[in-house]
């Protein structure tokens, strides 16, 4: 989206989540990003005359409007739109946004005011919270640059900064344009030179030269190399250490979990390496060989040690304890699969989120009945079935037991139709021990199913038990609609359904999936055992099911017995 006109806005709010670039030349007091975790491009250059007293009203401040670009790749600010971030936080810009910035790579600031502190502490907090940064853009607006006058607390913010431990190892490229010469410019140049192990180049362009200028641009040449020399070499470093990033982050990925951790007692360039795992395991073989096997994993301990592992890509959770609650924040995963006994989970930030598989009821640790889904207790803090699927704009193969499920439901009054937002990658819906008799299972599975336009394959494993109860009439009124309703499957091509016992629920399920499915090709369904009291004979299931009507042409259905 471009958008550059004449008018003044007074703010804008963008809510588009297949948003992937943004340009934005207009006059604007404030702005707000919503639902935008694919947006990887943003370019916001404004005219100055920007009114600072309606910046109050309703705008993000630096640390929301970084939160809501966790894909963010590419940034171009100008000076009005950096005063407008920090407008509400002016006495409490953060040293480090709460989210790192993961994916940004390139930083291009125009117009910034290097000797104003509060804009200089914007600058930090953004190069601070970009452990990937590549690339660095700043053209300095001398006309706001108290022409040429040192800010003495800049130049101490300046100077703290080497003992903050600060690292651009990413950093290889830098572009300085209108270089005056000023103690807080030169400062600065030093700062990166000294903290960018991997830097190639650094451009300087200096600005035009007066009689009254800092420095001539003689000093300026004169002073630069004397920086480079101050910069320890890299060759001093041990063996290990210097290593190129991608070499000790590929060294660490292959660590088992407790040996990757164990590496930051190496030294203090160590100390947070091993956060940078793609890849986190845990099960009880993490404390197998302590004395007890009464570990217990707390609950914000584990959303912890996520959150601080910006990198993870794959996570995999399967602990005997169980947990009421977990948020993961996680900006880079990509692979979720939980195998432990958990009441509820809630996502945030997880834009990139494609497989999830959350099988509460998992057979190493046995049922959960012990676990009640209490409505009171779901309701605080937990996603309900909208919130969850609202945090996966991205989800592709989603597994789902019969806990989870209840849990997602029982905190909301009644069961949406279809979700506010459609699920347009999920291509595989995988659920565990529904019950097809239950009105809220089959509510919760015709939402899902009507919500995902691109669903391929659906393989359902019903509960044989509560099959027991009979019947719910609600239920089978609910999918005689259905079968009346306009609802197309137009890219179902599988479906495996197992332990059916023939009950009118479940064969009203299957005539839908068929009268509804006009690409579909195979059909799998397995009986249930089959005794005096079920439901019908085996015989009369095969033969009421050759009798539905077939949408595709080419669909076989296959008996596994």
């Amino acid at each position: 989206m471009e958008l550059d006109i004449a008018d003044h806005l007074n703010y804008i709010e963008i809510n588009a989540p297949k948003l992937s670039s943004l340009k934005l030349g207009s006059k604007l007091n404030s702005i707000c990003f919503k639902n935008t975790p694919l947006l990887t491009d943003v370019s916001i250059i404004m005219a100055n005359d920007v009114n600072h007293d309606l910046v109050n009203r309703g705008t993000c401040n630096l640390v929301e409007f970084f939160g809501s670009l966790p894909a963010l790749k590419n940034l171009c600010l100008g000076h009005p739109i950096i005063k407008i971030l920090i407008t509400r936080i002016i006495d409490r810009i953060p040293e480090k946004l709460p989210m790192p910035l993961v994916n940004l790579r390139k930083i291009y600031l125009f117009d910034v005011c290097l000797s104003d502190l509060h804009e200089i502490r914007c600058l930090l907090c953004l190069i601070k919270s970009s452990p990937y940064l590549e690339e660095i853009i700043v053209i300095i607006n001398q006309a706001i640059n108290k022409e040429g006058v040192d800010d003495l607390r800049v130049l101490k913010h300046l100077e703290a900064q080497y003992d903050s431990g600060i690292k651009l190892n990413r950093l290889t490229k830098v572009k300085l344009i209108d270089v005056m010469g000023t103690k807080v410019e030169m400062e600065f140049i030093k700062l990166l030179l000294a903290t960018s192990p991997m830097l190639e180049k650094m451009m300087i362009a200096p600005y035009y030269i007066e009689p009254e200028s800092p420095q001539t641009l003689v000093e300026i040449l004169k002073e630069i190399p004397k920086m480079t020399e101050e910069v320890p070499s890299r060759r001093s470093c041990d063996r290990i250490s210097g290593l190129p990033i991608n070499a000790i982050d590929d060294i660490l990925t292959r660590l088992p979990l407790r040996d990757a951790v164990k590496t930051s007692i190496l030294s203090r360039k160590w100390r947070y390496d091993w956060a940078k795992v793609t890849k986190l395991t845990l099960d009880e073989s993490l404390w197998k060989d302590l004395s007890t096997h009464e570990v217990r994993v707390k609950l914000e301990h584990l959303e912890t040690l996520i959150s601080r592992c910006p990198l993870l890509e794959d996570i995999e959770l399967d602990i005997s304890n169980p947990l009421r609650y977990i948020q993961l924040n996680a900006p880079n995963l990509k692979f979720l699969n939980i195998g432990s006994k958990i009441i509820s989970i809630c996502f945030k930030n997880t834009s990139f989120l494609a497989d999830v598989s959350i099988m509460a009821e998992n057979l190493n640790h046995g049922p959960v009945e012990s676990l009640d889904v209490n409505r009171d207790f779901v309701e605080r803090g937990t996603c309900d079935l909208r919130e969850f699927f609202g945090s996966l704009p991205a989800i592709k193969n989603l597994r789902l037991d019969h806990f989870i499920i209840k849990t997602l439901i029982t905190g909301i009054d009644e069961i949406p139709m279809t979700l506010p937002m459609p699920l347009l990658n999920l291509r595989k819906i995988y659920l565990f021990d529904i019950c097809l008799t239950g009105l809220g299972e089959i509510r919760f599975l015709l939402c899902l199913i009507k919500s995902s336009p691109n669903l391929e394959e659906i393989i359902i494993i019903n509960q044989a038990i509560n099959n027991e109860r009979g019947d719910d009439l609600t239920s089978l009124e609910l999918l005689k609609a259905e079968y009346d309703s306009g609802i197309k499957l137009n890219r179902l091509t599988n479906v495996s359904l197992i332990d059916i016992r023939g009950t009118k629920t479940e064969m009203k399920f299957i005539k839908l999936l068929l009268a509804k499915s006009p690409v579909l090709e195979k059909m799998m369904i397995s009986p249930f055992y089959i005794g005096p009291e079920s439901p019908q004979t085996l015989v009369e299931i095969l033969m009421q099911i050759n009798t539905f009507q077939r949408a595709s042409p080419r669909a076989i259905i296959n008996f596994n017995f």
